[in-house]
């Protein structure tokens, strides 16, 4: 395809075919496709920014002792002395796993924000949001010594195989534009929601029995507590 210099048009080289702009667009609807291009390609940008802002939070010296015994940036990077490891964190570790917690948080937080800015699906949003929300209670796991580091990484790597699967099945739905597959698609958003929130209360119950158990013997660990709030497609999870 071309642009005529003369008449304004575009035009095809292959059969010399001139089709007048405003005709084009009218039947392709090239300034809506061009505006949803660029906008794509922006988000494209910001992801890398994004990206970027978590791997210097990741950085973090604090996190050092932790870089042998888990995948710190992507569960990509787990090794299969990561999923073996039958230990569970030394007092040092769970300080950097406190750390590491909060720098998940924050980058989880840089990526919600940027999204909003940009024609990403709220569906898309509540899912990744859901799945981080998790991921925070299987820290919260690790550092209370409920879950050994391999244990950690074979349900982490679980986690991340649900959002993928996830992930590609909304973008099916949200393709096909039929009320039965927005519907479908919302279900899935919605699902996600409900698995964040029965994680939220095992990890509680599970809290509640140590501190049960701890009120008879004095108390080695104080575990992570986590706690997500939702406002409307907003998933904001604090551990403490």
């Amino acid at each position: 395809m071309y642009v005529d210099s003369k008449s304004g048009s575009l035009g095809s080289p292959s059969n010399g075919t001139i089709v007048r702009r405003g005709a084009f667009c009218r039947v392709s609807g090239c300034s809506t496709m061009q505006s949803r291009s660029s906008s794509m390609a922006q988000w494209q940008i910001e992801q890398e920014r994004v990206s970027s802002y978590c791997r210097d939070l990741f950085r973090d010296s604090a996190l050092d002792s932790l870089r042998v015994k888990m995948a710190i940036e992507s569960p990509k990077d787990t090794t299969f002395e990561m999923l073996t490891d039958q230990s569970r964190p030394t007092q040092s570790e769970r300080l950097a796993i406190v750390t590491f917690a909060r720098d998940k948080q924050e980058c989880n937080r840089a990526w919600s924000s940027s999204a909003r800015r940009f024609p990403i699906p709220a569906q898309a949003i509540v899912l990744r949001e859901a799945n981080a929300a998790r991921f925070q209670f299987l820290l919260a796991d690790l550092h209370g010594g409920v879950l050994t580091y391999g244990e950690f990484a074979r349900k982490r790597q679980e986690l991340a195989a649900e959002l993928d699967a996830k992930r590609g099945e909304l973008e099916q739905l949200l393709a096909q534009q039929s009320a039965a597959a927005a519907y479908r698609a919302q279900q899935l958003a919605n699902d996600a929601r409900r698995a964040a929130a029965l994680e939220e209360q095992a990890a509680n119950q599970r809290r509640l029995q140590e501190q049960l158990q701890g009120s008879a013997r004095p108390r080695i660990r104080q575990p992570l507590n986590c706690t997500t709030n939702y406002f409307g497609s907003i998933a904001q999870t604090t551990c403490n």
